[in-house]
């Protein structure tokens, strides 16, 4: 598929005066300004994130509610549950508030549902908390939807604390607190927390009623950051506080699970990066959860013992492995399934579906599809007369709303504007199939359909320097709403020998003016013939930039985006 590259409209004014502000380059200028920095205030505010960025946790709706609920039933000694989601975020979150509220004195455990129980709560585990006398239940990464279980728990006498952060559908569930930055109501000043990150506004509002010194409850940190990053939401404001102060804190391997997790992945880098732990952590502590059980992942965290650790670690990876091998299959089954169903040159709504797909991958396949064929795209598992599905959406279209719109043919549905989980009755999916495609295609418009690559400057070779790259290295980290800078250079000529590495690489140098530079092109074997037969007039290319290490060796190396 063509991508278009899209250029940042410069303000040549505003560039000039921020540059001679900062006494900074017009190229790093530009950087910053198309981050939304426009002077040195915020300049220093978005380099340099500290605790003291941390917003009050009380500014939460309901948050004083929750910890007022919470620490009446330690000081009576209630039997405490903390329900969370089988994904990263979710266990990460559940992990954060178990360890808090066992420091605070809690009789508390933990409950983590198998996937195929279903997204969220579930009838089968407010049974489960019953039986062992749970009098008050604190939700994890799920709950905001959750209505009839919520009040099946509510009819059993418990109390019920929901912390969420997905999208709230159309009323607040009837729990005794809702702390959810989503609210329709909330005037928190940053409502793109992740799951993990509400867990642990939650601890620090505990913190400020009990023990005031220690508010910002920095000892959790790395999960936050680690339970953020994995979620993959925006990465500014408060997110870019809790990644940036997390993130060193999980290379330090303080932590007895995240030590042997790094060392049973050979992680040998001397830094740790949000992209280290979506392409390497994340993968790991999700296979456990879509293979196997994933309160497993909570026992990792949540570990003092290096043994069980490394045991753990070691599952972790194998189940990662498992889980490749599962996606691979799942994957080419739908792609063919996708081809026969659908045109790809038209706008359209996927819905694949198959009895035997593991639910634990159809998230990761609807992912991939999405990226290759660039559609709103849901996969369902069916098992009986029940379908559990897992969408994803494109840039700007709103997965959530569409679901929405469809909810009258769901059981149940949940997630945000990008991914989104379901369940559906067999008799009612090829009406969901319909009325999905009918929506998504009413929506979609060309420019919807067509990727894009952000470019933020063009650069000739001689402007590509140490120092350049260290301001792009401060940007970090990266993500949504904050993404790894892309530059053009135009009129560059391939030279030596262009080969392809690894699976479907590309690697290849460019020369521009006498300067050569080395580059990467990740799963883009298909461009070998362009590049041994360029034009006479030289190759534009797209890249980002980084810093290789091959051999002791330092230096700079440009990642293809696309070329033209």
């Amino acid at each position: 598929m063509d991508k278009v590259w899209s250029f940042s409209s410069d303000d040549e004014g505003k560039i000039a005066a921020l540059s001679k502000d900062l006494e900074l380059s017009g190229i790093i200028a530009s950087l910053l300004i198309n981050r939304g920095i426009n002077n040195l205030e915020e300049a220093k505010l978005f380099f340099n994130p500290v605790e003291d960025h941390f917003h009050d946790p009380f500014l939460l709706e309901d948050m004083d509610k929750a910890v007022e609920i919470i620490l009446s039933h330690i000081k009576r000694n209630s039997h405490l549950l903390i329900y969370g989601d089988y994904d990263v975020d979710g266990t990460t979150a559940t992990s954060i508030l178990y360890l808090a509220l066992l420091e605070l004195g809690a009789r508390v455990t933990y409950y983590i549902p198998r996937r195929d129980e279903g997204y969220g709560l579930s009838s089968k585990g407010i049974e489960s908390a019953r039986q062992v006398g749970i009098e008050l239940i604190i939700t994890c990464d799920c709950g905001i939807t959750s209505h009839e279980e919520i009040a099946l728990a509510k009819s059993f006498g418990m109390e019920v604390i929901v912390t969420d952060h997905h999208e709230v559908t159309n009323t607040l569930p009837t729990a005794d607190a809702v702390v959810n930055p989503k609210r329709p109501s909330s005037s928190y000043p940053f409502n793109y927390l992740s799951g993990a990150g509400v867990a642990l506004k939650v601890v620090q509002a505990l913190r400020k009623q009990v023990a005031p010194e220690n508010w910002y409850a920095r000892e959790y940190y790395d999960l936050a950051a680690l339970g953020t990053a994995a979620d993959i939401v925006p990465m500014i404001g408060e997110n870019r506080v809790i990644v940036s102060l997390g993130l060193p804190e999980i290379y330090n391997r303080n932590r007895v699970g995240l030590r042997a997790l790094l060392e049973s992945s050979n992680f040998s880098k001397d830094k740790i990066t949000l992209m280290d732990v979506v392409f390497n952590l994340a993968p790991r502590i999700n296979a456990v959860g879509r293979m196997g059980e994933a309160r497993e992942a909570v026992e990792l965290f949540t570990t003092n013992d290096p043994e069980r650790g490394k045991q753990l670690a070691k599952k972790f990876d194998q189940m990662n492995k498992k889980r490749r091998s599962v996606d691979l299959k799942t994957f080419m089954e739908a792609e063919q399934q996708m081809l026969e169903r659908y045109d790809p040159d038209q706008p359209c709504g996927v819905v694949l579906y198959a009895d035997d797909w593991h639910q634990g991958v159809i998230g990761i396949v609807a992912s991939r599809l999405t990226e290759k064929f660039y559609r709103p795209t849901v996969m369902i598992s069916l098992n009986g007369e029940i379908g559990k599905g897992s969408g994803r959406s494109i840039p700007e279209f709103n997965l959530h709303s569409v679901l929405k719109e469809c909810s009258d043919l769901l059981i149940g549905f949940g997630g945000h504007e990008q991914a989104g989980g379901m369940t559906i009755k067999r008799s009612n999916l090829q009406d969901f199939v319909d009325k999905f495609d009918d929506v998504v295609s009413s929506r979609l418009t060309p420019d919807l359909m067509t990727k894009k690559i952000k470019v933020e400057a063009i650069l000739n070779f001689n402007e590509i320097d140490k120092k350049l790259l260290k301001i792009i290295d401060r940007l970090e980290p990266y993500g949504p709403e904050n993404d790894r800078p892309v530059f053009v250079s135009k009129g560059t000529f391939p030279t030596g020998n262009a080969t392809i590495v690894g699976e479907n690489h590309l690697k290849v140098k460019f020369e521009q003016k006498n300067r050569t530079i080395d580059a990467i092109g990740f799963n883009m074997a298909e461009y070998l013939t362009n590049v041994l037969n360029p034009p006479d007039e030289g190759i534009d290319i797209a890249y980002a930039l980084e810093e290789n290490v091959w051999k002791g060796n330092k230096y700079i190396q440009i990642i293809l985006k696309d070329l033209k």
